[in-house]
């Protein structure tokens, strides 16, 4: 499946190494649900690469 300029959603903030493959992938915007499920911050990584990140809503991490 061709992944260069795909959108990515995802429920959490990646960790870096997922960051770093999605950069690879050519994937060109990283939806990223606000609050979502804890993780590593990968975020900083996919924005200083040109990855554009931005934060939506959705389903909370029922751990918090």
């Amino acid at each position: 499946m061709r992944t260069r300029d795909a959108w990515l959603l995802v429920t959490g903030e990646p960790c870096l190494l997922c960051a770093k493959l999605i950069h690879h992938a050519g994937i060109q915007r990283v939806l990223v649900v606000a609050g979502g499920y804890v993780g590593e911050n990968g975020c900083t990584y996919l924005v200083e690469h040109g990855v554009e990140v931005v934060q939506v809503e959705g389903p909370q991490d029922p751990r918090a």
